[in-house]
């Protein structure tokens, strides 16, 4: 007796009305076998379905790094699930921002000049603004606005550029506002209002600061009037 040829399960499932957690399934059915045609024919499909399922697009992405497509196959997913209908999703955006800002601390580290370095960080930048532009004014948007916090804070060591990047956000009515205050607090204390300023900014603070007394000098290296006016909303 000859037992009937069993369907493989893209062929099976596309034969039915199916679910999300079906679907959910069989990725992780094809994940297991190493297949970067079948991953890719079925988070096609699945994401087509379902394009704001911001966590299928990052494992989308990191299985077709593993499995040959290297960086440039998991920049492309990226790209894609930015680019889509899912464009406008804080998550999305916030995965796609924490792949680049990886690679980008490899490519420092490797960068055997400054004119590489300085590449990868305007490249980098570039990025974080395509970013905070898209999602920028979503309620939910701190984690994107702190990624790029961090970024110019500890990645690019620019000073200013963290002030700027910090009042931005102020400005905005953001969930975990409190936050975002915590950062620019930590920022201020470890930093000058000389360095932490714009130049314009910083040559008024210095001028008004030599010509008030102490009492005032102290208001003013406790407090930032430019940002607080900003920031009310």
């Amino acid at each position: 007796m000859t037992l009937p040829q069993q369907r493989p399960p893209f062929v099976e499932i596309h034969t039915h009305i199916c679910t999300r957690v079906v679907w959910c399934l069989l990725t992780q059915h094809n994940n297991e076998q190493n297949n970067l045609t079948r991953v890719e024919e079925t988070y096609n499909a699945f994401l087509a379905r379902y394009p704001l399922c911001f966590g299928y697009w990052k494992k989308y992405a990191e299985a077709v790094q593993r499995l040959g497509g290297g960086q440039a196959g998991a920049a492309a997913v990226y790209e894609r699930s930015v680019s889509g209908a899912a464009r406008r999703s804080v998550h999305v955006w916030q995965n796609y921002c924490e792949w680049h800002l990886a690679r980008a601390a490899d490519e420092l580290r490797a960068a055997t000049s400054e004119a590489a370095r300085r590449g990868v960080l305007q490249r980098t930048r570039e990025r974080l603004e395509r970013a905070v532009a898209a999602v920028g004014l979503d309620y939910s948007a701190l984690g994107v606005w702190r990624l790029y916090v961090d970024f110019e804070s500890r990645m690019a060591c620019s000073t200013r550029a963290t002030t700027a990047v910090l009042a931005r956000a102020l400005a905005l009515p953001l969930a975990g506002h409190a936050a975002l205050w915590e950062m620019f607090g930590t920022h201020m204390a470890q930093n000058t209002l000389e360095n932490a300023l714009p130049d314009a900014e910083a040559t008024a603070y210095i001028a008004r600061k030599l010509e008030c007394p102490v009492e005032e000098q102290f208001r003013l290296e406790n407090h930032h009037p430019a940002i607080v006016s900003r920031a009310q909303f």
